[in-house]
């Protein structure tokens, strides 16, 4: 957790209602870092878990929240609000059942809610993930992922002006294959899109969740490799939560004790249950149902079993500003035009984004495209003046928030900087590629 910059050209989330710029400032870090460290250590050892998870939870929600305003969401930041605020509700429960109705739970089954509501937050975030993809294409999504691949172009040409380095590991002609075997191309990055829609199926008990589990994290290590996105976040809580090695390493022991004839230890005499939804069956509601809508829509609700994850993806999907991945997700609507931006000096030299700004090709794209939304609605494309406005607003972004200290007197000394957009056409008749560009903004 690092400072940020104070400025937000496009605020988001708590940004809109109050002004979170000190979360911004280094003293203000760090004096708030090691607070976060220890709550977090709190929290571990089951101490003030409402108290710890709301510091943490508003710490991370409101840092976040300022970078995110200034630029490109980052899906890991969500993700892991997402599970503090719902394992910060699950425990505010705990104390009202204790509180209200005197039903005290014992540590051990706190903490196994805990991990299901968090398993389901996960499932839920995918879920919304492959739905939005749906809404955005009209169902159409795997019939247009054979785009996907002249994706792949863009990204191994904006590596090298982010990084220095190659984007992808599929070579050129590989890719220009994909594109001209566009059934192949579009099974080649269906699997993915498949296994997010069908993740909370793996959700059933704790074995079908380390198969999940390990066919999700291998998405995202062959979506590393192949197109450079790393994902982190998601990769730890997979681990973490879904295939869980150190319940494995203990299950794989007892079950060689119990097989050996050797003494059983006393946790397996006692039956646990699963936090998983076979545990969760559908029971009949003993509670009378009211008369009118109202209590029907009660009554219905007390027999939904994955009740964290559907509450999740209704408001996901109702909100939008809040989904898991963004109101932009990764590749949710493949077009046949795609491009990245470059920043050039005055006489054409092209400026390595991590060099100079700290900030990825990508991140300049999204911000963009989020900017010209918000000022100009769904069609700002339909006028190239709008783009050529944001254009010169996310240049001022990158030289005021983004560019690095100890370039600026270099990027004052070449200025006129220009913003240049490289596009590549998918062209339907002969299934080819063109590539063009076009000056799209200027500083100052």
């Amino acid at each position: 957790m690092k400072a940020c910059q104070p400025k937000q050209p496009l605020p988001l989330g708590l940004a809109q209602w109050m002004d979170l710029s000190p979360f911004c400032k280094s003293d203000t870090m760090d004096l708030l870092f090691p607070f976060y460290i220890f709550f977090s250590l709190v929290y571990s050892f089951g101490q003030l878990q409402i108290i710890s998870l709301s510091f943490m939870l508003f710490l991370v929600v409101s840092t976040n929240t300022v970078n995110n305003s200034a630029g490109a969401v980052y899906h890991g930041n969500q993700l892991a609000g997402m599970i503090l605020l719902v394992q910060l509700v699950g425990n505010i429960n705990f104390k009202i059942e204790e509180v209200l109705l005197g039903r005290k739970r014992r540590e051990d089954d706190k903490d196994t809610k805990l991990i299901w509501y968090t398993q389901q937050t996960l499932a839920g975030a995918y879920l919304v993930c492959a739905l939005t993809k749906q809404i955005l294409t009209s169902g159409r999504w795997i019939q247009r992922a054979k785009y996907l691949a002249m994706g792949l172009l863009s990204i191994n040409e904006r590596a090298f002006v982010t990084f220095g380095s190659s984007g992808s590991a599929l070579t050129p002609a590989l890719i220009e294959y994909l594109n001209q075997h566009p059934v192949l191309c579009s099974w080649f990055f269906a699997p993915g899109f498949i296994f997010e829609f069908i993740f909370p199926l793996f959700l059933y008990n704790r074995f079908t969740l380390l198969i999940g589990g390990i066919m999700l994290l291998t998405m995202h290590l062959l979506i590393n490799y192949f197109m450079r996105l790393e994902f982190g976040a998601f990769k730890i809580v997979l681990v973490a939560y879904c295939i869980n090695v150190p319940f494995w390493v203990e299950y794989l022991r007892d079950l060689y004790l119990v097989r050996s004839g050797k003494p059983v230890p006393q946790h397996l005499k006692q039956e646990e249950k699963s936090p998983q939804i076979e545990d969760h069956h559908i029971q009949p509601s003993v509670h009378k149902t009211r008369r009118g809508l109202l209590g029907r829509l009660r009554s219905v609700w007390r027999r939904v079993p994955l009740k964290v994850m559907v509450s999740i993806v209704i408001t996901c999907l109702v909100l939008k500003e809040f989904f898991p991945f963004s109101n932009f997700p990764m590749f949710g609507a493949p077009r046949d035009i795609t491009g990245y931006f470059q920043v050039r000096t005055h006489d054409d030299k092209i400026l390595t984004q991590n060099e100079y700004f700290s900030w990825t090709l990508a991140k300049v794209s999204k911000f963009l495209r989020a900017y010209c939304k918000d000022q100009y609605g769904e069609k700002w494309a339909d006028d190239p003046k709008n783009e050529f406005a944001c254009g010169n607003v996310t240049l001022d972004t990158l030289m005021n928030v983004r560019a690095v200290s100890s370039k600026s007197e270099f990027l004052k000394a070449n200025q006129p900087l220009k913003l240049i957009k490289v596009e590549y056409v998918f062209v339907h008749e002969n299934n080819t590629i063109a590539r063009s560009e076009r000056l799209v903004g200027l500083y100052p």
